[in-house]
């Protein structure tokens, strides 16, 4: 879980002052755990998540993430396997 990894990073690197996480919501598990040891996000670390998801703007502080376009890698990867067998 995101709080978990959290847990066990700040344990290996307490100067820790920035996180790209896997998902939003192993994020919000980040940030409950920052939250608990009186890490302010994003003045002491920052984190990002990784979806998009309508969880992100939910969170508090919203959590910066990044948008997987998954049409637009659905589409080029079909375009790319039409042109392997032409």
């Amino acid at each position: 879980s995101g709080a978990r990894s959290m847990e066990l990073l700040l344990e290996r690197r307490p100067d820790l002052d920035g996180v790209f996480v896997a998902s939003d919501l192993m994020a919000a598990g980040a940030l409950s755990v920052l939250d608990a040891r009186g890490r302010r996000v994003p003045a002491d670390v920052a984190v990002a998540g990784f979806d998009d998801s309508g969880l992100a703007e939910a969170l508090l502080p919203p959590l910066t993430t990044m948008r997987q376009p998954i049409e637009r890698i659905a589409t080029e990867m079909v375009r790319l396997l039409f042109a392997l067998l032409e």
